[in-house]
């Protein structure tokens, strides 16, 4: 596996959650010793988080584990499971992307 490199949202991040570096990159040299998910926290609902700290906003689709992330334009993060799939967005710099970061509209079609 090739070594890590780490950036400065994802050490925030890390820290945030009080994980230590060294767990992360075990938990991704051998991400079947994790188990299923994160303890069974499947079918929680989406969740949109502002840190005005780093000044940054993620939206949570699903809880999964992280396999990759992947800056897919610039100051926008991808995260993808271990199913390839989307599990979150980071939007880096947000308040000078979103116009109100302390307010969220939510709809759904009908």
């Amino acid at each position: 596996m090739k070594p890590t490199r780490w950036i400065s949202h994802a050490l925030k991040n890390l820290t945030d959650r009080e994980i230590l570096r060294e767990q992360a990159e075990q938990a991704l040299a051998e991400p079947e010793r994790i188990g299923e998910g994160h303890g069974g926290r499947k079918g929680k609902p989406m969740r949109v988080t502002y840190d005005q700290q780093s000044d940054t906003l993620t939206i949570t689709l699903r809880e999964d584990r992280i396999r990759e992330s992947d800056e897919v334009r610039p100051g926008v993060i991808a995260d993808f499971g271990y199913d390839g799939g989307v599990v979150r967005f980071e939007i880096l710099d947000a308040s000078k992307v979103v116009q109100n970061t302390r307010e969220m509209q939510f709809a759904l079609a009908e």
